[in-house]
């Protein structure tokens, strides 16, 4: 059993709960399986994208030119999207305001080819600022844009990578050499990092989609023989162009007759050992859709591709589109024209048919004349958790030493929003929640006041109060201090370091693990705060005992 857990966090699995797309349509994910509802605002042939809080509440949706709230109501216009890029927008949360969200759009050449561009907004205002405002924007001379854009989480489980792909040539441009242009999203705005030649020709129209664990991402061929295949360094941000993997599409032979072997659709399973992508047909003469595909191809031996679903469209639209994995772990196809979702319904088992991924057409019956078109909503992977063990090796012993040498130490307790200390040590079972509990600690007394101008050293203890598991690669990340000032040289007014990714490692059964950080606080205006962070485990063990008794005969003689 795998844990992930998260303390006041907005960046967990439920930003993705709730799905908009298509016409009118959306998907509910706090059922299982998904509940289908209607009504929504928003009717856009392809890409879209939608958020959700930490609570799995829609906060707004968007078809990459206008944004409406989670009552329907239109908030924003004017975005640099289209209704026809395959991913129009993708929504991206600000590390360091948990108010504020960036829009990032992608137009492409069937919008007017303006670009990769943006916006940065704040949920109490609705105003929205243009990227262009927030950044040098990266020249666009000798490229054309294409309708490829998406985010991975950093290693540090709070920054953002944003990646879209130019090509050279004149605007306009549907095929040229390719180029990735990467940005960072951090707590300081966002910033363009790189522009990284691939080498290669590529489509403009076509799904760009990182694994689930952001540690590569793919392409989808659109006319051309090959999907692509490279490896991400999410730490670094470093797109490895040597470790290119071609996958390739299927010979004509393999499609419908007339099928012009278009691949749209691209997403990863699971693992990540799959990747699959479909195929979309052209309207014929009569304006009824065709017969499309979807393919498994086994990333170990890439050569290989094995169609799992052949399905004849029955709305009058293109066919299969777009590819989406969920937080349940199913991925959903886009069925254009009609009221029905198909589904990969386990995405990280070999082959096709039932024993296989079981992929199948109509898995999702839309309600309210919602109808779905060739895009699904352009998502987070939001797959950081556990991920980010490269940050266990902070010397946080040397950074205390330094930062801290005459703090005093601790006996105040804080416990965690929603726990309590435990006083006994209790058999896990049945419970289901088997969370650690966390206390804060510092100072010498429940008197002992941090002040505006402070330097603490305090304590983040994690209990296992349970007598019968234990916790095994327990780690917290994303420390933060919310709400936060800004001093004049930029730095926050209150830190806490480390700030990274801590290592709590294994706890045993009735025990504890403490930690020590240092509290740096400079010129705080006083108030309330709330220190938050992320945790998450890399297994519970459970542990067998057994009462009893033991004898033992001997026999004694006469000396």
């Amino acid at each position: 059993m795998s844990a992930r857990e998260s303390i006041t966090s907005k960046f967990n699995t439920m930003i993705n709960q709730n799905w908009v797309f298509g016409r009118n349509a959306g998907l509910d994910f706090s059922t299982t399986p998904p509940t289908a509802r209607s009504g929504f605002a928003m009717s856009t042939n392809e890409g879209c994208a939608s958020i959700s809080d930490e609570n799995g509440n829609l906060l707004f949706y968007t078809d990459g030119m206008r944004v409406w709230d989670g009552t329907h109501t239109q908030r924003i216009f004017g975005l640099q999207g289209n209704a026809s890029s395959t991913q129009s927008a993708i929504i991206v949360p600000d590390p360091g305001n948990e108010d504020r969200y960036y829009i990032f759009t992608a137009d492409g050449v069937t919008g007017g080819n303006r670009h990769f561009n943006g916006i940065r907004f704040d949920l109490t205002t609705w105003t929205p600022v243009a990227l262009g405002n927030l950044m040098t924007m990266p020249t666009t001379n000798g490229f054309s844009g294409t309708e490829k854009v998406t985010a991975i989480q950093h290693q540090n489980c709070r920054d953002f990578w944003v990646i879209t792909v130019i090509q050279n040539g004149t605007p306009g441009a549907e095929l040229g050499l390719g180029h990735f242009r990467l940005f960072l999203v951090n707590s300081s705005g966002i910033q363009h990092i790189s522009d990284t030649p691939m080498g290669i020709a590529i489509n403009d129209i076509g799904y760009l989609k990182a694994s689930p664990d952001g540690r590569r991402i793919a392409l989808a061929a659109w006319l051309s023989p090959n999907n692509l295949l490279y490896d991400f360094d999410k730490a670094a941000g470093v797109i490895n162009i040597a470790s290119l993997v071609r996958v390739p599409v299927p010979p004509a032979s393999a499609f419908p007759t007339d099928h012009p072997r278009s691949i749209y659709g691209v997403e990863f399973s699971p693992n990540g050992a799959f990747l699959y992508y479909s195929a979309i047909g052209m309207l014929n003469q009569t304006g009824s859709g065709g017969t499309d595909l979807v393919f498994q191809a086994n990333l170990t031996t890439p050569g290989v591709s094995t169609e799992v679903l052949r399905h004849a469209n029955a709305g009058g639209g293109h066919g299969l589109g777009a590819l989406q994995l969920a937080q349940n772990g199913v991925i959903y196809i886009a069925q254009d024209g009609e009221p029905f979702l198909g589904a990969i319904l386990a995405p990280d088992v070999p082959g096709a048919g039932p024993n296989g991924c079981n992929a199948v057409a109509n898995n999702v019956t839309l309600t309210g004349g919602a109808i779905s078109r060739l895009g699904l909503p352009n998502l987070l992977p939001n797959a950081c958790g556990c991920a980010c063990e490269g940050g266990c090796h902070e010397d946080q012993e040397t950074a205390n030493e330094t930062l801290n040498a005459q703090a005093q130490r601790l006996s105040f307790t804080v416990v965690a929003d929603g726990q309590r200390l435990p006083t006994t040590c209790a058999l896990a079972f049945p419970a289901a929640n088997f969370a650690p509990v966390f206390s804060l600690q510092w100072g010498d007394g429940p008197n002992d006041h941090l002040e505006s101008h402070d330097c603490e050293v305090v304590y983040i203890r994690a209990h296992n109060p349970f007598r019968n598991i234990a916790f095994q690669g327990l780690s917290i990340f994303n420390i933060r201090i919310t709400p936060n000032q800004t001093l004049p040289d930029g730095s926050n007014t209150m830190r806490i370091v480390p700030s990274e990714v801590v290592c709590f490692g294994d706890i045993d059964a009735c025990s504890l693990v403490s930690r020590d950080f240092t509290f740096l606080i400079e010129s705080a205006v006083p108030g309330t705060y709330a220190i938050s962070f992320d945790y998450c485990m890399e297994g519970i063990a459970v542990i067998t005992a057994t009462d009893g008794s033991a004898t033992f005969r001997v026999n004694v003689v006469e000396s």
